[in-house]
């Protein structure tokens, strides 16, 4: 994230993903009023990893209404009721702590275990 401040300072409106590093490190940081503030602006980039980590970010500040916003947009896209939620960030993700992460916020929040890794 260190390497992102100057460019985002910088920036006169930095593009929403230009904030998927910074949400990213807050959530590990579990510094959620930041990591809440950057995934809302990347969640206008990002369809599926973007909400993902609204969700996570909100629960971590335990704001069910950011919960609540952004988990039928996970629930609602094609490309996860096609394949399952972590079936396809496994194709984009690599980490494995995070895609950890994403199930247990993901499974907290109310998602069906199958819909995790199977088609819904």
């Amino acid at each position: 994230m260190r390497l992102m401040v100057p460019v985002m300072t910088d920036s006169p409106g930095p593009p929403p993903w230009y904030f998927v590093v910074p949400a990213l490190e807050a959530l590990r940081m579990q510094d959620y009023d930041q990591a809440v503030g950057h995934a809302l602006v990347y969640a206008e980039a990002d369809r599926e990893l973007g909400p993902i980590l609204a969700v996570m970010a909100g629960q971590g500040l335990g704001d069910a209404d950011i919960v609540n916003r952004y988990l039928p947009q996970v629930l609602d896209l094609s490309s996860f009721r096609s394949m399952g939620v972590l079936t396809r960030m496994r194709q984009r993700i690599s980490d494995e702590r995070l895609l950890r992460d994403i199930r247990v916020a993901l499974l907290t929040a109310g998602v069906p275990p199958a819909a995790l890794n199977a088609p819904f």
